[in-house]
């Protein structure tokens, strides 16, 4: 079998969508409840849904509202940083979590939207900082395609965890700027080569304009003289 990125990222991207359904499944025959594996805001039991949080849904409404979008981001993030998109992924988790788990209302945190808008936020910031024309152009689809999820970032219902929202896009910002190392190079094109080339010769007439020192020159002058009669002729 080729390893064909394409492919590659395709499987991994449908993984992160089989994995919020099996749990959905999984979870209504569990003995607990299935709400305790979300964030509750500083409560220490609430940690868990640090990790836990995104791949558990309320109902089906709930889960097929995020299924798609988790699908699609996620598919974008590792086209765009490839090998890293699991410390992206951490990251978000954790720093997204994190922020919840201080602002959040006392209340239980669940849902992969905290994730998506992570990855929202990273897509929009990467093309920016990466000064990249290909990634500021996927970040224009990102905002093209979910743009209107700027409406979650606002306290509209109050049964929809804004504040997951507001963390997971401020997450997804900043490890946009940590990364950026990591994200694709600017491409440098044959006609930027060309403009440095002839900026050399404006350089050497600059250099001619302004000569050397007489005690600077005549020394020079000296050597080569002393290099030329060195110089014997071959037989």
């Amino acid at each position: 079998m080729t390893k064909n990125p394409f492919y590659l990222v395709s499987i991994q991207a449908l993984m992160f969508m089989i994995l919020p359904m099996l749990a959905y499944v999984w979870m209504p025959g569990h003995q607990s409840p299935w709400y305790t594996f979300g964030i509750y805001p500083r409560e220490i039991h609430g940690l868990w849904g640090l990790i836990f949080a995104p791949f558990i849904h309320g109902n089906t409404s709930h889960l097929f509202s995020n299924v798609l979008p988790l699908g699609v981001l996620s598919f974008l993030s590792l086209w765009v940083i490839r090998r890293h998109f699991y410390t992206l992924t951490l990251g978000i988790l954790v720093l997204g979590g994190l922020l919840t788990w201080f602002i959040g209302r006392p209340s239980w945190h669940i849902g992969a939207s905290g994730l998506i808008y992570g990855y929202v936020g990273f897509l929009i910031a990467s093309g920016i900082v990466a000064e990249n024309v290909r990634l500021l152009g996927l970040t224009l689809l990102t905002v093209f395609l979910y743009g209107s999820l700027v409406w979650g970032l606002l306290p509209l219902q109050p049964d929809i965890s804004f504040e997951s929202h507001i963390s997971g896009g401020i997450a997804g910002l900043a490890l946009a700027f940590l990364f950026r190392s990591k994200l694709p190079k600017k491409k440098t094109y044959a006609w930027e080569h060309e403009e440095d080339l002839e900026e050399q010769p404006n350089s050497l007439a600059e250099e001619e304009s302004h000569p050397l020192p007489p005690s600077v020159r005549v020394q020079y002058e000296w050597v080569s003289q002393r290099k030329n009669q060195d110089i014997k002729p071959q037989e």
